[in-house]
């Protein structure tokens, strides 16, 4: 059984990822976090969710398959790191497991 999209939200920058997540009404059924942004600060959105309130599933995406990168990612709280390296289908595969469908 497939669940419709009820609104898809896409920030452009770590910044514009906490500003919608402090201001937002409704929880969101996934996370999907870069963790190749400057600085590192992917890494940091992930465990900034894990500290939060919000018990969303994370999904990391990662550009190299450096496998120190993948396990940050995961130590930081993201459930699958798949490497940009994916295709469409695979990443929208984990996605669909990772909220239950």
């Amino acid at each position: 059984m497939h669940r419709s999209v009820k609104e898809n939200i896409e920030a452009g920058s770590v910044v514009e990822a906490r500003r919608i997540l402090a201001n937002s009404n409704h929880k969101p059924d996934l996370a999907i976090i870069d963790t190749d942004l400057v600085n590192g600060e992917g890494f940091s959105l992930i465990r900034e969710l894990r500290a939060s309130n919000l018990d969303v599933p994370v999904l990391a995406i990662t550009l190299g398959r450096d496998a120190e990168r993948r396990e940050r990612a995961l130590r930081a709280g993201a459930a699958e790191v798949p490497t940009m390296a994916a295709s469409p289908k695979e990443i929208a595969e984990v996605a669909m497991r990772l909220v239950g469908e």
